[in-house]
């Protein structure tokens, strides 16, 4: 029998029965390399086992840190099946539906969008199983006794082995936030729009105005003023034009901002 396929407790038992032999003085060389070659693979045995809880030790810790960042993630969190079956999930998830988990396992996800949401839903999946790429999708989540919420999907096929069930990684992320600032923007944008409209029409048709009559006076009646005269009048004009020049160098500058670098 080979003692490496010994256990710890039969080697323990073999190594007694030897020393019992060598006790009653039947103590010869082959009880000699047995001891010997037992007393190594209890050893080995034991290094074995001290090396394996350890690993067993690391393995469990590392459990837990993934547990303790997946429950304490402030970003939800799904674990679906390819056709959006939940069979995951975290608590800030569980926040973003506001339902509890009993209601939320073993759902489709499609149950909580709109009908037109669905169907983009189901493509985006079929996209991140079949490309294997991560892949992102804004959309509204709807609970009944809720206001609906903005949120956006990142996908990506999660890690297992050729022949099993896949499943899909969804971190959702509360966007409503962003979708008001935006439309904050949306709405300085158009304010800012307004009054480059006002600048470009308003303030600089009377300034046109004044620097086309300035320049028709002088010439057309240049001989009825003075020298003076004439050069008020030429004052005028140029402070006409440079004031539309400055005018329209400010439109332009105020529209630098939605232009691309």
């Amino acid at each position: 029998m080979d003692p490496k396929n010994l256990s710890t407790e039969q080697l323990t038992s073999s190594l007694r029965q030897i020393r019992e032999h060598s006790a009653q003085g039947e103590e010869e060389p082959r009880f000699q390399e047995a001891f010997r070659e037992l007393e190594r693979s209890r050893t080995e045995l034991e290094n074995q086992n001290r090396a394996l809880r350890e690993t067993q030790q690391e393995l469990e810790r590392a459990v837990r840190r993934y547990s303790d960042l997946f429950e304490h993630l402030p970003t939800g969190f799904l674990i679906v099946t390819g056709q959006g079956q939940i069979v995951g999930f975290n608590p800030a998830a569980l926040e973003l539906l506001g339902l509890p988990g009993s209601e939320v396992m073993g759902q489709n996800l499609r149950h909580y969008v709109d009908a037109y949401d669905a169907s983009r839903l189901a493509s985006h999946w079929a996209d991140c199983l079949h490309a294997s790429r991560q892949a992102g999708l804004e959309l509204s989540l709807r609970v009944p006794g809720r206001e609906p919420v903005m949120v956006q999907f990142t996908t990506r096929l999660a890690p297992g082995t050729p022949g099993e069930e896949q499943y899909l990684h969804v971190v959702i992320t509360d966007i409503s936030q962003l979708k008001r600032t935006q439309h904050q923007l949306e709405e300085i944008n158009r304010e800012q729009e307004a009054f480059n409209y006002s600048i470009s029409h308003d303030l600089r048709a009377p300034l046109v105005t004044i620097s086309n009559y300035a320049r028709i006076i002088l010439s057309e009646h240049a001989a009825a003023f003075d020298e003076e005269g004439r050069d008020m009048l030429q004052r005028v004009e140029n402070a006409a034009v440079r004031m539309e020049a400055t005018l329209k160098n400010l439109l332009e500058y105020s529209t630098l901002g939605r232009k691309e670098v």
